[in-house]
């Protein structure tokens, strides 16, 4: 990584020079290779640019795999999100005959006072059942 970012500095050095520069000397032997350099320069610049990017997803990639978790205690009992989607769930299959496959999305609202979780399923239909 040391490597990388010295790299780049020292690329971005010779990237200063703007080739319509180099491309108004007269030609030469050591003109040519100029002309090379600041090729090169700019092919590794382009891949620079690329590692970056790589190094951008790889940090969203690990950002997005963060573990989380929800949990509700009320009465000496401890529940999660996902025993509530559960029951949800199977309201909707076992008591409504719907498929599985229907739900698009579940909005759940806690009522510790009144010991109850509230639903909506699809944004259309509502319930609610005891905890």
């Amino acid at each position: 990584m040391v490597m990388n970012m010295a790299k780049k500095k020292i690329v971005k050095e010779k990237a200063k020079v703007p080739m319509t520069e180099i491309a108004k000397q007269k030609p030469s032997d050591t003109k040519v290779e100029e002309k090379m350099d600041a090729v090169e320069v700019r092919e590794e610049i382009e891949e620079i640019e690329e590692i970056e990017v790589v190094e951008e997803q790889e940090i969203q990639m690990k950002e997005e795999l963060v573990e989380e978790s929800m949990h509700i205690e009320i009465a000496d009992k401890t529940f999660t999100q996902e025993d509530f989607i559960k029951t949800v769930k199977d309201i909707w299959k076992c008591d409504l005959s719907r498929e599985i496959s229907e739900i698009k999305s579940i909005d759940l609202y806690v009522k510790p006072e009144d010991s109850k979780v509230y639903y909506v399923i699809n944004n259309e239909e509502t319930g609610s059942f005891c905890i």
